[in-house]
């Protein structure tokens, strides 16, 4: 018989076998034990035992289960650091980007603040700068009292460049500054410009010199923005360059020039040089960001906006701006602009200028009567501007003034001024809500109405001239260009009165089906009427809607009209404009949109060199 200590329970009977067979043993130790008998049957109680030790395998092992433990416990602990340290950063991820929010939020606010005080500041630069042109007209005062004068309007003038810096960054930030082209020549606009600087080098005797080696670079620019562009690095040229010194400006075309954005396009190059203080090492990389200045000293010299507006005026048009500097050696600024091709449509704009507005000349005070004189209402709620404007005009017109917009419509509505001046922002009612009222009235409809504005942007001329507004001038204003408007309002009453009618109009939709030519020209009149309100309509479209090429559209428009199929377009579309501002049911704004003009200030200007007249003459 035989038992295995710690497996079997009984003992087992093996008979007369004499092995033991066992497959199944846990790991651990055991002993076997094995007793026999006699053939009588009597057991031998003298019982034989061996130890047996069972390996266990190596997973089962004491180490291997201790390894398994630190593994598991490792990974655990690995996840939780992991996980609390993703925490950890989505937490300092959003606190930085809730600190971020907070810095942009406070510089918006800074900015809007000092918006908000440039806007402010334009109706006392007016009192300033108006007073001041008055006393220097007047031959009579003594030269030290011209003196000051004359000193007093170039700070303020200087003041009103520092407010105007600070509007255009602030439209530029915004996204609401845009490109205005025109067609012109690089070389004499740049050269103009460094002319101009010229008086100001002379008086720090430094030398100004402009080196071009092209006689012409035709392209499309932005007179405004590159006029700015061009003033800033001269201004700050002179302003860092000893007395003595040398500025240099050159200008060159680059045909094929790469950019960093991997375009290549012809382009010029713009450098002004100057022998001055340079600019320091550590300042070169945050020289074009806000407020930034070379030094402490700098800021006695300057406000750290100019450079920050270049180059967001020069990324504005796709350009490149670099400056290479050495203390104490001097500075180079150097912009890349890229060519743009000449259009016909850029051209018309340059030669038809301002507006295409008249410029008549101002009426003559004599023969003026208190019981002849035309009413003017002047509706300003600043009242120290107020009253410079009444008693500037009160010897030409019978002046009524309000304080604001609910007060100022009462008085027209009262007595039917002649004109109107209204600010834009007023207490109670604004300017723009005044003259939509007044405008939708029978009884004050046809009063023009000049608005005054501190804002001077593009958007904000569209809403007032959307308001109905007939002209508008920006603060400070020269009173001078005020009376001007004002007269040019009266003009065009004037001429309003004498019902001029014009000859040979050509409407659309009304030509005679006698031959080819006039079947040819009614269906291209269709196609232009069907897309007429289409302001991407082009000529590769009408060619297409009339089922010729290109070619044979420009030579059959050409021999049918002596006209262009782009002129053509153009020249109906004005012409559908005059016959829905004879109707006088939308404004000319809502004409414009209607006929496929995206920008107002170019309808009027197509408008007047195609009618002869302004669209608010013909309303």
């Amino acid at each position: 018989m035989y038992k295995m200590e710690g497996f079997d329970k009984e003992w087992i009977n093996a008979g007369t076998n004499n092995h033991a067979t066992y497959t199944n043993l846990n790991p651990g130790t055991y002993t076997f034990m094995v007793k026999g008998a006699n053939c009588d049957g009597i057991w031998n109680e003298n019982i034989k035992s061996i130890e047996i030790h069972i390996k266990p395998p190596f997973y089962k092992t004491w180490w291997f289960m201790l390894l398994v433990a630190l593994l598991i416990s490792g990974t655990i602990y690995a996840f939780l650091k992991g996980y609390l340290h993703r925490q950890k950063l989505k937490s300092e991820l959003s606190l930085e980007k809730t600190r971020a929010e907070k810095i942009k939020e406070v510089e918006e606010m800074k900015i809007q603040f000092f918006t908000n005080i440039s806007h402010e500041l334009r109706t006392p630069l007016t009192l300033i700068i108006g007073p001041l042109q008055q006393i220097l007209k007047n031959k009579g005062i003594d030269s030290e009292t011209n003196d000051n004068a004359r000193m007093a309007e170039k700070n303020a003038n200087q003041l009103l460049q520092l407010v105007n810096q600070l509007l255009d960054f602030r439209r530029l930030e915004s996204g609401k500054e845009t490109l205005n082209y025109s067609n012109g020549d690089v070389v004499s606009f740049i050269g103009n410009e460094v002319r101009s600087f010229k008086h100001l080098a002379e008086n720090k005797n430094i030398t100004l010199k402009f080196e071009c080696g092209e006689e012409a670079i035709e392209t499309k620019l932005d007179d405004d923005k590159l006029r700015k562009i061009c003033n800033n690095l001269l201004s700050n040229a002179v302003k860092y360059t000893p007395e003595g010194g040398l500025i240099t400006v050159s200008l060159k075309a680059l045909p094929n020039y790469s950019y960093k954005s991997s375009t290549t396009k012809n382009s010029y190059q713009l450098s002004v040089s100057d022998n001055g203080k340079g600019i320091k090492k550590e300042n070169l990389e945050k020289i074009f960001e806000l407020y930034s200045q070379n030094s402490a000293a700098d800021s006695s010299k300057g406000t750290g906006i100019g450079l920050a507006l270049v180059r967001n005026y020069v990324n504005l048009m796709n350009g490149e701006i670099n400056v290479d500097s050495e203390e104490g050696k001097g500075s180079t600024f150097t912009i890349t602009l890229p060519i743009e091709e000449v259009t016909a449509d850029a051209a018309t704009i340059s030669v038809l200028g301002e507006e295409g507005a008249e410029i008549a000349a101002p009426a003559e005070n004599d023969g003026v009567t208190e019981e002849n004189k035309r009413i003017l209402l002047v509706a300003e709620d600043n009242s120290d501007l107020r009253h410079f404007i009444v008693n500037y005009f009160k010897k030409t017109y019978k002046v009524i003034e309000a304080e604001d917009g609910v007060i100022a419509k009462q008085l027209a509505t009262e007595n039917v001024p002649d004109l109107i001046i209204t600010d834009l922002i007023m207490p109670n009612m604004t300017g723009d809500v005044l003259c939509k009222e007044l405008k939708e009235d029978e009884r004050t409809s046809h009063i023009p109405i000049i608005m005054l504005t501190a804002i001077n942007a593009h958007d904000t001329e569209i809403e007032v001239l959307k308001s109905g507004a007939n002209d508008y001038i920006t603060k400070p204003f020269n009173v001078e260009i005020l009376e001007q408007k004002l007269q040019n309002q009266i003009n065009r009453q004037e001429s309003l009165k004498k019902k001029l009618k014009f000859e040979n109009l050509t409407k659309p939709t009304e030509v005679e089906l006698e031959n080819p030519d006039d079947r040819f020209m009614h269906k291209v009149m269709e196609v232009i009427e069907k897309n007429m309100s289409d302001a991407d309509f082009d000529v590769e479209q009408l060619a297409s809607g009339v089922g010729v090429s290109r070619m044979q559209l420009y030579r059959k428009m050409a021999a049918i009209t002596n006209m262009t199929a782009k002129e053509f377009i153009r020249s109906i579309r004005i012409k559908r404009a005059y016959q829905l501002i004879e109707q006088d049911k939308l404004t000319i704004s809502e004409v414009a949109y209607e006929v496929g003009f995206k920008d107002i200030a170019y309808f009027r200007k197509c408008f007047k060199a195609q009618i002869g007249k302004n669209p608010s003459e013909i309303k």
